[in-house]
């Protein structure tokens, strides 16, 4: 019984590590895949977004490859259970960010092509008035 105790212990430790790993916002973690645009340029992502699914255990996708309905997901779920964060408001911005470009048909792609599409057409553009 001790045994399976430690076992119980070790794995909701590592468990909880893991969670706090992926919703990280550290620079050094963050995926080198993600391209922000300038306007988006202080916003402070989480490594990862949940996906918390009606049942099931809840699955982390990297954000660059987390869609925008799953952003409109963690913003809901977020504004449900806590006070504004940087996460939330990181979320929040690159969401209102995105909105112009995202049509209904494009809710479940990525965003990450789409953040690095807008990032490279801002560069032009300001390499262009330069």
């Amino acid at each position: 019984m001790v045994e399976k105790e430690k076992e119980r212990l070790f794995n909701e430790t590592i468990a909880s590590w893991a969670r706090k790993i992926l919703s990280s916002d550290s620079d050094s973690l963050r995926s080198s895949q993600l391209i922000l645009p300038m306007d988006l340029t202080s916003v402070a992502l989480p490594v990862c977004i949940p996906v918390r699914p009606k049942e099931g255990e809840t699955i982390y996708k990297e954000t660059s490859e987390a869609s925008y309905a799953d952003l409109d997901a963690e913003i809901v779920f977020l504004e449900k259970r806590t006070r504004e964060s940087r996460h939330l408001s990181g979320l929040k911005a690159v969401r209102e960010f995105l909105a112009p470009h995202m049509a209904e048909k494009h809710r479940n792609e990525p965003i990450g092509p789409t953040l690095a599409k807008l990032a490279k057409k801002q560069a032009d553009e300001h390499k262009k008035r330069a």
